[in-house]
């Protein structure tokens, strides 16, 4: 397993975001709502997030990985390739 997959999400005023294992923040980001990180098919890890315009995909570093927001991350499937 990956110190990313290890992440843990916090959850603080209305907000989420990851923690790392000594529970500091991981970025400074804050989203709606935050899902584990895990691995997709070219490697990379993902995590679902979710802010004001919809649902995407962010990086380890708190980044969108791409700009588009879903109404669901599974609609993001296929830019995952």
């Amino acid at each position: 397993m990956n110190d990313v997959e290890l992440l843990a999400v916090k959850r603080s005023n209305g907000f989420s975001f990851h923690v790392m294992s000594d529970g500091k923040p991981a970025y400074q980001q804050r989203y709606l709502n935050v899902e584990g990180f895990r691995r997709v098919t070219d490697g990379r890890f993902l995590a679902v997030a979710k802010d004001q315009d919809g649902q995407f995909h962010i990086t380890p570093d708190g980044r969108p990985a791409y700009q588009e927001r879903y109404w669901s991350s599974l609609d993001a499937i296929g830019l995952l390739g």
